[in-house]
């Protein structure tokens, strides 16, 4: 079944900062009875508002006890401020008003001042949480934003000429998840309690909340302007966050769920289909795409059999032609593989497996489509379109991150259980070619990405540490490799590949 699906969400959901005026009676009548509207038909936006409401109302009366027992040094009195404060209203003469103007214009200067005086303090307390993260002096790669978890939050560090510096602090009470930059570099997301946040990566940027359910999931485009995400209740859109813009492409009936998958040229989107919670489980499920500029959504292929683990596509193939799906109700082993040819509506079970790190393939595709895949219990270098297994070196067979460099031409790879600063390698298929690259002894290698076509970003874990580090390295061996930060919190003491503690992506244009 093919329907059409290029239309904005039903009904337009109101922003935080329209509940926050709604709620302090700052709107129009008209746009307030239209929220009113909608908040009556909208359970979730009627949780929304009453959370702010319940903040609005905490401050208040945070600043009403704070000017009842605050004790300044003499000669400065609140008291009277207080007091004043306490009065209620009475009717007055407008010669009396203007009075009462002029003396309150000093009252709200004093308040003024000691909410600034709040303000600076609280920022002051951040100040021990990046007392940890320490920075090189001086930076000579190219320009990339790197976000790394702090105690407090999540701190946004550019790296340009100007040397390694801290943009943005974006306070956190737990852990977030999913850490992960935009391909332009202007946002940072990260999950948290079903949060989806996305903050910009600018001093005084734009901080927005999506809010999600159980089997949601979300990716940027490939430009890094927009977000697609399925919401866990069966919708899947498209959200612009510099404009704040949703629009719907699949609506909850179809229910779609999981990470949707991006073509190559953000063209088209493919995505899971299955029961949710509540539905019948004998729904037909499958994998679907739905084109961008039409709207018109297309089934590639059905779950083979009732009752089957459920397809879910990973990666597209053959520039934009066909699709890697997996069997999603493996994702804690190394799931069972499938491709999807353009135009053959059916999922071919291949002779291969993978492991999964968190929601994605730890050994990801190329450009070429080849991957690092478990083949007859060997690692191989498989070849997707053409059904073709290659050996790799035996010093490779158990590695635990990989990552192809933008071409597809180049493998850097994360190899486990090494002497300290020997688990980084650098390989290259087509030439047979594989190389070591040493860094300093003291800490293990954990994980590994590319910063364009000549230098890699390392996170290291130094040895009896609960800190992560991050390293640059050039793979042309003209430079000495040069560690960025440590003292990076762990958001998983011990975990292979912390992914959810620092995130580094290079970018053209730094942020400011």
């Amino acid at each position: 079944m093919a329907g059409y699906g290029n239309h904005s969400l039903e009904p337009p959901h109101p922003d935080d900062a329209t509940l926050e005026a709604y709620a302090l009676e700052l709107i129009s009548p008209d746009q307030a009875g239209t929220i009113q509207q909608h908040l009556e038909a909208c359970p979730v936006c009627a949780a929304r508002l009453r959370r702010l409401s319940d903040l609005h109302a905490s401050i208040a009366a945070g600043l009403h006890r704070a000017l009842d027992t605050a004790q300044p040094k003499r000669p400065l009195d609140f008291s009277g401020v207080a007091s004043e404060w306490r009065k209620p209203p009475r009717r007055v003469s407008a010669t009396a008003r203007l009075a009462r103007l002029m003396s309150g214009m000093l009252s709200v200067a004093v308040v003024a001042l000691f909410t600034l005086t709040l303000t600076v303090l609280a920022l002051q307390d951040h100040r021990p949480a990046l007392s940890t993260l320490r920075l090189a002096e001086s930076y000579d790669g190219p320009p990339a934003i790197v976000a790394a978890v702090v105690e407090e939050g999540v701190a946004i560090i550019a790296l340009d000429a100007q040397g390694p510096r801290v943009v943005r602090l974006v306070p956190n009470r737990t852990p977030p998840g999913a850490l992960q930059i935009a391909p332009d570099g202007r946002w940072v997301a990260f999950e948290q309690n079903q949060t989806l946040h996305l903050i910009e990566t600018r001093a005084a940027g734009t901080a927005v909340k999506l809010e999600l359910g159980e089997r949601s999931g979300w990716s940027w485009a490939p430009e890094g302007h927009t977000l697609a995400y399925t919401d866990g209740r069966g919708q899947l859109a498209l959200f612009d966050p510099a404009e704040q813009m949703h629009t719907l492409l699949v609506p909850a009936a179809e229910r779609a769920w999981g990470p949707p998958i991006w073509s190559p040229v953000g063209d088209r989107i493919a995505y899971a289909t299955a029961a949710l919670p509540g539905d019948d489980p004998a729904a037909p499920s499958g994998v679907w795409q739905v084109d961008l500029a039409t709207g018109y959504r297309i089934e590639q292929a059905r779950t083979p059999a009732s009752g089957a683990a459920l397809l879910a596509p990973v990666a597209w193939l053959d520039d934009g032609a066909g699709l890697l799906a997996w069997s999603a109700s493996e994702l804690h082993a190394q799931p069972a593989l499938y491709r999807i040819g353009a135009g053959e509506r059916t999922a071919v079970t291949l002779d291969a497996s993978a492991p999964v790190q968190g929601r994605r393939l730890a050994w990801p595709v190329n450009a070429r489509g080849q991957m690092l895949a478990v083949r007859q219990g060997q690692v191989v270098i498989y070849d997707l379109l053409r059904d073709e297994a290659r050996p790799i070196p035996e010093r490779l067979r158990q590695p635990a991150v990989a990552a192809w460099s933008p071409a597809g031409t180049w493998l850097a790879l994360v190899v486990p259980g090494q002497p300290g600063g020997g688990g980084l390698y650098l390989y290259a298929p087509e030439k047979g070619y594989l190389r070591q690259i040493r860094l300093p002894a003291g800490a293990a290698e954990k994980s590994v990405s590319w910063a364009g076509p000549e230098h890699l970003f390392v996170i290291r874990q130094p040895d009896g540490s609960v800190q992560a580090e991050l390293w640059l390295v050039s793979i042309a061996g003209d430079r000495v490799p040069q560690r960025l930060l440590s003292g990076v919190a762990l958001s998983q003491p011990g975990a292979e590949s912390p992914h959810n503690t620092i995130a580094a992506h290079a970018v053209t244009v730094p942020a400011s």
